[in-house]
């Protein structure tokens, strides 16, 4: 493994050491005694250096506390240390990570005296790298030797097309002579034809098998050619053991979102909420069944309380409150082979910001990825794939949105298909001389391999064509909640795996059953259906979080919904959507139905029946809603006749019902009223 890091020194051969002008012996002999102690100590921490050994640790991550943006990682090693100091270098750590977050410690006898965190560009030894470099060398080869028989071909049927004239100015044409030679002169372009299709199918396939190759080299170089950082922990022991050492630091390249299902089986029964998480990460890690914290807290936001600043009259009040920062964004896509429109797999996609690679990430098999989180503003992606030539985009991030960048990359060696070939000056068979039978089989009929041979170097500019020389996860389990001072924060006691994929894996956290009170509500007016609700008192105390959240009625999806402010509702009402069970009509009442004409006033009288029905097992309450007009007018009066008890709002001029049926119980509702409007008002 070769790794280059961004410690360096600046050497100059030439430089001097200048020193000032003494004024006598004593000042240039106590010059001279200091720098023999400076030289000194220099030499002293120089073999100090020297002679600390360096240890690479195999440190595995061992716990994650993931905050909805960003995640703090901790990763453990048990090195066998000698006594004395050592120098322990953790590798292979994400790029984005912040350096002022970096803690070690684990051991108690262990003495940290220094931490110092580097940049690597890491290219990891590829045995296989120069194999298949060396076999797609030798495809582009076979390509261009299937390329030159394709040149000898045309090259031949253009000498058939160019020397096909067998008639004789004086002597005329010979039919016999005209049968053979077109006999012959058919046979043969059959032939070179069927050569030439044979010849263009073994291009594809010589084509598709180097590019077959490319995608596996790619995929080799993709796991061994990153950037990363390291940290190295400067330790000192009082005796030599095995020891165990952490270090934790803070990377901005995760997050978690909650998510919930609401599940109703049965009206009456508690309400089941599955608190659910969607977790994500492109630190460049992959996290392999380790142990996950999922935080509500912030660590972008600072700790500390906001402060005064004194306030002058003649200058303006500065003093603001800080804002939390906007959350983050995401980039999906895919990437495809410009001619073939196949996915490519494996392909490196980098998103830089100002110059700086702030996230990145890979295609899957299916040639699709998918990078978050992502800082919102202006950004550059950036798409490279061994073989092909690179493709960047522009992009511009939204908080809470993904943008959708699709990529068509050409390959960067690709030989052309096409064959091109160059008239000569004269044919090589006169054509005013008659084609006799005796010449017909005197002609030689070389194999395309052979023309290739004596003529295919004619064609040299072909040479340089080419530009060259030549998923869901589910733990139902029991988790812990612990509610700190300003967040909550669910512990999970399965361990699992998260891949540096920027994919979501939903957890399950965990189930819970509250009570809730059942409402069916129905406008027959409207829509002739019973929508069926769950309000839920006092929802602070289920610790919901501001989230979408899928609703399930009878093993059935319903829908999605959101729930936001919380923290400021006393009830929060659910939507379970329709309930067929419920059957509802709403029809005129023909007892009521009246229209009486008076001399200059017009009297109409109506009426409604509202029948329900509960096909249920299980008792229901239901609140019906209807409503009669009210008059704008003084000359227009309205009068309520009947409302079969409901409750009523005559500013609005609403009327509500609740009711309990009982099961398989039948009711009706009736209401009426009367309308008083001059003659020809409303004709």
């Amino acid at each position: 493994m070769k790794c280059l890091n961004n410690f360096g020194q600046n050497q100059n051969a030439s430089a001097r050491l200048q020193l000032p002008p003494f004024n006598n012996n004593n000042e240039k002999l106590i010059v001279m005694n200091k720098l023999l102690i400076i030289l000194s100590l220099l030499m002293f921490y120089f073999s100090v250096q020297a002679s600390v050994d360096t240890l690479k640790t195999d440190a595995k991550v061992t716990g994650v506390t993931v905050f909805f943006n960003g995640a703090q990682v901790s990763r453990t090693a048990n090195p066998v240390l000698t006594k004395g100091k050592q120098m322990l270098v953790f590798e292979n750590l994400p790029v984005d990570l912040k350096v002022e977050s970096i803690r070690a410690g684990g051991c108690e006898d262990c003495v940290i005296q220094s931490i110092k965190h580097k940049y690597n560009y890491v290219i990891d030894d590829l045995p296989e790298e120069e194999k298949l470099r060396d076999e797609i060398k030798a495809y582009r080869y076979k390509i261009k030797s299937v390329n030159n028989e394709m040149n000898a071909l045309v090259i031949q049927e253009n000498l058939l097309h160019g020397n096909n004239d067998f008639v004789s100015k004086k002597n005329g044409a010979d039919i016999e002579q005209i049968k053979q030679a077109a006999d012959f002169y058919g046979k043969k372009i059959y032939e070179l034809r069927t050569q030439k299709l044979e010849l263009a199918r073994k291009l594809d396939q010589l084509r598709d098998e180097r590019i077959a190759l490319y995608k596996k080299l790619n995929a080799e170089r993709a796991k061994t050619e990153r950037i990363t950082s390291s940290i190295e922990l400067l330790v000192a022991v009082p005796a030599s053991g095995k020891r165990s050492l952490k270090v934790e630091y803070y990377t901005k390249s995760a997050g978690w979102l909650p998510a919930y299902d609401f599940r109703v089986d049965e009206v009456g029964e508690p309400l089941k909420i599955v608190h659910n998480a969607r977790v994500f990460q492109t630190s460049g890690e992959d996290w392999n069944r380790v142990k996950l914290n999922l935080s509500t807290g912030n660590p972008a936001l600072s700790s500390s309380k906001p402060e005064f600043e004194p306030w002058f009259v003649e200058r303006s009040n500065r003093s603001v409150l800080e804002e939390e920062p906007d959350k983050p964004g995401s980039i999906s896509g895919v990437v495809r082979d410009a001619e073939t429109q196949e996915p490519l797999p494996f392909v490196n996609v980098v998103v830089e910001k100002d110059g700086k690679r702030i996230a990145g990430g890979s295609t899957n098999m299916d040639g699709r990825y998918q990078i978050k989180p992502v800082e919102s503003g202006y950004v550059r992606v950036k798409a490279s794939f061994i073989g092909y030539n690179g493709s960047d985009k522009s992009a511009q991030i939204n908080p809470e949105e993904t943008a959708y960048l699709d990529f068509l990359m050409r390959p960067s060696a690709v030989e052309l298909y096409e064959v091109e070939t160059e008239d000569y000056e004269a044919p090589l068979i006169e054509k005013n001389r008659i084609v006799t039978k005796e010449d017909l089989v005197k002609m030689p009929t070389r194999s395309a391999v052979g023309v290739a041979e004596t003529v295919g170097g004619v064609y040299s500019k072909d040479e340089n064509r080419s530009g060259s020389k030549f998923h869901r996860v589910n733990y139902n389990i029991s988790n812990n909640l612990h509610e700190n001072v300003s967040n909550l924060e669910f512990e999970i006691e399965e361990p699992y795996t998260i891949l540096s994929s920027g994919e979501d894996y939903l957890i399950q956290i965990k189930e819970v059953q509250t009570p809730a009170d059942y409402v069916y509500f129905a406008v027959p007016k409207l829509e002739p259906a019973a929508f069926l609700t769950a309000r839920l008192d006092d929802p602070q105390e289920l610790n919901l979080l501001p989230a979408k959240a899928s609703i399930y009625f009878d093993d059935t999806y319903i829908g999605e919904t959101e729930i936001n402010n919380l923290q400021l509702q006393d009830t929060l009402e659910i939507s379970l959507g329709r309930d067929k069970n419920i059957a509802l009509k709403r029809t005129g009442n023909k007892e009521l139905q009246e229209k009486r004409f008076l001399s200059n006033t017009n009297i109409q009288t109506v009426g409604w029946e509202i029948e329900l029905r509960n096909n249920k097992k299980v008792p229901v309450t239901i609140v019906v809603q209807d409503q009669y007009p009210l008059a704008e007018r003084s000359s227009v009066e309205v009068e309520l006749l009947e409302a079969s008890n409901a409750e009523i709002n005559p500013k609005k001029g609403e009327l509500q019902w609740r009711l309990t049926l009982q099961p398989a119980q039948k009711k009706k509702l009736n209401f009426g009223y009367t309308v008083k409007y001059p003659s020809g008002m409303f004709e």
